[in-house]
This record gives structure tokens, C-alpha cells and sequence, in this order.
């Protein structure tokens, strides 16, 4: 054969004259000239896939796994003519009546969506989200994508599985997350859904409630803002630097607010219905900005 691209890689059995191609790249491949070739894909189910052909990857086969609609190609030399077919369900591609001139680098890519379900956690705690590969280096691409914000440096990336960890999760970081795992072979997108509850603080009308911050001491470059309301209007100030404690003029809360100076906690005694709500607290330092939401439910009081 005067093919360079043949060199050293064919054999043919002089008793039964089939032809073995060998390609250290791919599997090998032994048939005889005229019959069909399957190639496999090993899969089941699929979303999306398409198979590729040659050096330059031209398309000769694509299907979507959910419409079931497959489109069929020849490469600009018309080689393949009417001889490809596809599988509509596991997308195996079928060659009929190969040629040696149609031998080379099959190239399978395969695109799948899974939903990896709900993750429901409350405001404040820890959420995993699974990529469920054991060694992220066997993949060329391990990729995390959330709405128009992130986490940001509440992210943490598991170095060897590529798991995504989002640490004391807020109201604004629900949402869909989706995660695409890509290597030579394939594409898999997981996509996962993430719900966060306000913290639920329930307290019967005439008692004191206290919602705490979290931390065990305020820091010097600390300021501590509590709010309330949709409209988010500050009720109760620290600004740790200057010493200064203050509360807001608002008849609602008069005489009803007490903060902790070590820890920045609010302390609501005698609570009444008109002031069961939102509130969030809000710790602002020169390197990062902490927040939390506690939802209060007041209960009337039973005669």
C-alpha cells in the first residue's frame, strides 16, 4: 500500500483474508472488506452524541437522544455514500459494507444531562454538591456555573473528586448549580438544585428572643448592622473601632433591643406580633462581609 497512513498498522490473514487495521489510539478493529462494522458506544441512554471522523473531526453522524431525531454525513470526498446508520437508542454507529478506505480515527462524543436532584439546607449550613467521579485528573475539564453571583470565598474544591462545598450558605446562593465533566471521550453535564430556608425562630408574644451572630467576639475593624424588614431598615448598630452602640428611633422597637458587645447577638424582649418578620445581620470587616437571615415567628399569646 503507497498510503503513509497505512504504514506498519495493516495485516491480512492470507487463509481467511480478513484485514486487521491497528491503531494505538483506538481499539483494534478486525473485519472483513465488504461486511458491517459496529462501533459501540457503551452507553444505554444518551442526550446528545455525535461521531466524528479524521484528523480534522468532520461530523458524520449526530443524534438527540431526547427527540430521537439523528442526522447522517459524508466527508467531502463522498466515501461513505449511504453507508452509515446510527442506533437510535444507544447511538452506536453501523457502517455497512466497509472499504479500506474507510479506515482511520472514529471519534465518539457523548453529552449527557443528568439531574442530580434537590438539596434543601437551612441559611448558614454547608452544602456538597457530588461530581461522583473518583479522580478528577482522569477529566481534561471540571467546571462549576451559578447564575450572575457567586459564592466566592465561600467555595471549597475537592481537589481529587472535583465536589463542589459552599460554606455557610445564604437565601442568595439557591439556585440551580450545574457541573460539566469533560475529557476526550465525552461531555456530562449534572445539574443540581439547591433550596435555603431562613432560620425559623419561633417565640411566644412577651418573651424575649435572642438571635445570634455566630461569632465569639467582634473584631476591632468590625461593623455589625441588624435589619428588618423587605425593606431591610437597620434597627441596631455596633461599630466595634469607635465603641459605638446605637438603635434605631422606631416606636416599634423602643426599649426593646439589646446587643451583646462581644459577640454583636440581638437580644428582642417583650416581642409582639407587628415585629415578627425578617431580620438579617450583616458583619462587615476589611476583608469580607458576613451575613444572616433568621425569620421570627411571634405566637399570640393563649387565654
Amino acid at each position: 500500500v503507497g498510503d503513509d497512513g497505512f504504514r506498519d498498522r495493516l495485516e491480512l490473514d492470507d487463509r481467511t483474508g480478513d484485514l486487521t487495521i491497528t491503531n494505538t489510539r483506538m481499539n483494534n478493529l478486525k473485519y472483513t472488506v465488504g461486511d458491517s462494522v459496529t462501533l459501540q458506544t457503551g452507553v444505554t441512554e444518551i442526550f446528545f452524541l455525535m461521531w466524528m471522523y479524521g484528523s480534522q473531526n468532520n461530523i458524520i453522524a449526530k443524534i438527540d437522544g431526547k427527540t430521537q431525531i439523528f442526522s447522517l454525513y459524508d466527508v467531502d470526498d463522498g466515501r461513505f455514500e449511504d453507508r452509515l446508520q446510527l442506533d437510535n437508542k444507544t447511538g452506536s454507529l453501523i457502517i455497512s459494507d466497509i472499504r479500506t478506505k474507510h479506515s482511520g480515527d472514529y471519534h465518539l462524543k457523548i453529552i449527557n444531562v443528568i439531574f442530580a436532584g434537590l438539596e434543601n439546607k437551612k441559611e448558614g449550613d454547608s452544602v456538597t454538591l457530588h461530581t461522583g467521579v473518583t479522580d478528577s485528573q482522569k477529566h481534561d475539564l471540571i467546571l462549576w456555573t451559578f447564575g450572575p453571583k457567586n459564592p466566592d470565598r465561600r467555595l471549597h474544591l475537592e481537589n481529587q473528586t472535583g465536589s463542589l462545598t459552599i460554606r455557610d450558605v445564604r437565601t442568595t446562593d439557591a439556585g440551580v448549580y450545574q457541573l460539566q465533566i469533560s475529557n476526550s471521550k465525552e461531555t456530562l453535564y449534572k445539574r443540581f438544585n439547591v433550596f435555603v430556608e431562613k432560620k425559623t425562630v419561633s417565640v411566644s408574644e412577651g418573651n424575649s428572643v435572642t438571635l445570634k451572630t455566630g461569632a465569639t467576639k467582634i473584631q476591632r475593624d468590625n461593623e455589625v448592622l441588624w435589619m428588618f424588614g423587605s425593606q431591610d431598615t437597620v434597627i441596631a448598630q455596633i461599630y466595634k473601632k469607635a465603641g459605638n452602640i446605637s438603635y434605631a428611633d422606631d416606636e416599634r422597637f423602643r426599649d426593646k433591643l439589646q446587643l451583646d458587645h462581644q459577640t454583636g447577638d440581638l437580644t428582642i424582649s417583650d416581642i409582639r406580633i407587628p415585629i415578627s418578620g425578617d431580620y438579617q445581620m450583616k458583619i462587615t470587616s476589611s476583608r469580607l462581609t458576613k451575613m444572616k437571615r433568621f425569620k421570627v415567628i411571634v405566637r399570640g399569646e393563649i387565654f
